[in-house]
């Protein structure tokens, strides 16, 4: 688990490579390269085929950087993590920083665990514009979802001390998204009952068979949950109709040819 002492450490250092920073401009990784900028870091690009990046040099290997780099942020691939990596131990680099954002980033767990067996001091995920000063607020508000569910780093202690409540919060995000979704599935639900109601002979006709299937779901939502999803069965009342409208269509066609 990453913690703050080593992010403090990683962070004040002055001369910082970014293995993986884009040549477009409108990149992630060249607003950080931006924001590490203004902040009085020296920041030095590391690009596989690029010779320059936002006018400074960029060098295709960590190895290649002249002088010592204080720390690397991996920006890269997670596929290309490992590499960077063993770039770093052979210049002697010994702080190292797999970013991630959303989704895996950089991280690749096997590099880092060797890494470390090998004395490099490893942040293993996290962003750093969640810790750099005067940040916008988005990386606040990123910052905040991570304590809040007990992702920070040094929240060991508070996730111990808040089980209940987390799982509590990942109770309210199921429920969310359930009910969200209730009345973009219905309809789809509905849809799929009433093809199957049309091909079946002696099928109600369309709008009868809707009335039929929303009556029946709707006694049973107040029954067994206690509501009547109103939208959701509106929804639902106007796709369970469509097969069988289309069906009923179908078969006049069939018998006036």
């Amino acid at each position: 688990m990453t913690t703050r002492a080593q992010i403090d450490r990683f962070l004040a250092g002055h001369r910082i490579g970014i293995a993986g920073v884009s040549s477009d401009p409108k990149d992630f990784s060249r607003m950080m390269l931006r924001e590490l900028e203004a902040r009085g870091y020296d920041v030095v690009p590391i690009h596989p085929r690029a010779t320059e990046i936002a006018g400074r040099a960029a060098y295709p290997h960590v190895y290649d950087v002249p002088g010592k780099l204080d720390g690397v942020l991996i920006m890269t691939p997670r596929t290309a993590t490992a590499e960077i990596v063993q770039q770093c131990m052979t210049a002697g680099v010994d702080r190292v920083w797999m970013h991630r954002g959303v989704g895996r980033g950089a991280v690749d767990h096997a590099s880092a665990t060797y890494a470390r067996s090998r004395g490099l001091d490893v942040i293993e995920g996290e962003c750093p514009m969640m810790f750099l000063p005067d940040t916008e607020r988005v990386h606040h508000a990123h910052a905040a979802i991570r304590h809040a569910f007990g992702h920070y780093p040094d929240d060991e202690e508070r996730r111990d001390r808040y089980r209940a409540v987390f799982a509590i919060a990942w109770g309210i995000i199921a429920w969310s998204i359930v009910t969200l979704a209730h009345p973009i599935v219905t309809p789809f639900v509905f849809a799929a009952v009433g093809w199957m109601h049309a091909r079946r002979p002696g099928a109600l006709p369309a709008v009868h068979a809707a009335a039929v299937f929303v009556a029946i779901s709707a006694v049973l939502d107040v029954l067994l949950l206690g509501h009547l999803p109103v939208l959701a069965l509106a929804f639902g009342f106007g796709a369970a109709a469509l097969p069988v409208l289309f069906a009923a269509r179908r078969e006049s066609l069939s018998v006036g040819a």
